[in-house]
């Protein structure tokens, strides 16, 4: 799953990555976004989308949890994940990810592993340090007064890669920069995208364990994502061989 994650980059350096995959990018909706180190559920979220084919690409400023376009109480049903296996399944999500499907850009994303009795978060990241590029579907809801539209969006996750699983056994779904398009096409049916929800290769992510104080969203700073110090020799747990 994904119930944390970072973006640090500016919105006009994540433009520029992203850009090579979506030349048409742009940016003005989501001028409003505060960089963050440890972006919690509910917070207002950098997305990437197309809602019309005439459209060009833009990014905008969506709420993490997804409200249904029919919910009565947009307070009760706010998923942040979506399992990609039965995506199709659900009511609320049969619609989105048939034509509202958006990409979620990130510097990287926290997971914990358990160590005994406590979890331990890890940083992940793309090898190579571009933001990754995560997938996502929204809605619109237009039930409050006024009928103002609340806009959310939730994050599609799958079964961990073979090197990820040490860590946790779910995972958010990553697309491809080459493929960005291709999700973002609300011309493009669920069928036609759904072979994109997979892992990533094994060598394209790299992971560290970072300081449990991330755990509150209060923190939110780089030492969020510092990788930890290596732990000291304790005197006696080397076994001598002779």
């Amino acid at each position: 799953m994904c119930g944390r994650f970072a973006v640090y980059s500016t919105i006009e350096e994540l433009a520029e990555l992203i850009r090579e995959a979506l030349p048409d990018l742009e940016v003005e909706p989501a001028r409003g976004f505060v960089p963050s180190y440890n972006i919690a559920p509910s917070a207002a979220i950098v997305t990437i989308g197309r809602r019309r084919p005439e459209h060009p690409h833009r990014m905008a400023l969506l709420k993490w949890g997804l409200v249904p376009s029919f919910a009565k109480d947009p307070t009760r049903m706010a998923p942040i994940n979506v399992r990609s296996e039965t995506v199709l399944t659900k009511p609320m999500f049969r619609r989105p990810i048939e034509r509202q499907r958006c990409l979620v850009p990130a510097n990287g994303f926290f997971e914990w592993k358990r160590a005994g009795s406590r979890k331990q978060p890890y940083f992940i990241r793309r090898a190579d340090g571009r933001p990754l590029l995560m997938a996502g579907i929204y809605d619109v809801w237009r039930g409050g007064e006024g009928g103002a539209p609340l806009m959310t969006c939730a994050i599609l996750t799958t079964d961990s890669n073979d090197w990820m699983k040490p860590i946790h056994h779910r995972m958010p779904v990553m697309v491809a920069p080459e493929a960005a398009a291709r999700w973002c096409d609300p011309q493009r049916s669920a069928a036609d995208v759904l072979p994109l929800l997979t892992p990533p290769p094994a060598d394209a992510l790299e992971a560290y364990p970072v300081d449990a104080r991330m755990n509150s969203p209060r923190h939110d700073d780089p030492a969020c994502i510092a990788p930890l110090p290596p732990a000291p020799d304790v005197p006696g747990d080397k076994v001598d061989s002779e």
